[in-house]
């Protein structure tokens, strides 16, 4: 006898842009997944490419446990130094999470830009949660 545990992904674009001078914008989501006892490990994977605005900014990438920039933060906030004005860029990342015993939990990317300019133009993105 074996045991399925959930898990699923996403890469539909929540928003295809975020502002060059904040507030945080939420990129991409998990579909919801269900943790079935209260130490289990969720892995959480992600992925983004942007086209950079027309200034050098930094962007803090956020993991979310939910799917609003009020929810709770799961990640060390960091800024990290983008590419030059109007160059491409790809991140990627991964986390891990101990949630609960919960059902229809979700993640989400958020993104914090800071440097002005225009807004950067995302991509691609896309979004793994899945139970260890």
């Amino acid at each position: 006898m074996g045991v399925r545990f959930s898990g699923g992904g996403s890469i539909v674009l929540v928003n295809g842009t975020f502002n060059s001078g904040g507030p945080e914008s939420i990129i991409v989501s998990s579909p919801p997944l269900s943790v079935p006892f209260d130490s289990a490990q969720v892995c959480i994977l992600w992925f983004i490419s942007l086209l950079a605005g027309n200034t050098a900014m930094t962007y803090n990438f956020r993991i979310r446990r939910g799917t609003a920039i009020t929810s709770p933060l799961i990640n060390v906030d960091e800024a990290i130094t983008g590419p030059a004005a109007n160059a491409k860029a790809i991140y990627s990342g991964v986390y891990i999470d101990t949630p609960g015993a919960v059902a229809s939990q979700q993640y989400s990317l958020g993104i914090l830009g800071a440097g002005g300019g225009t807004n950067p133009i995302i991509n691609d993105a896309c979004m793994y949660a899945f139970v260890l």
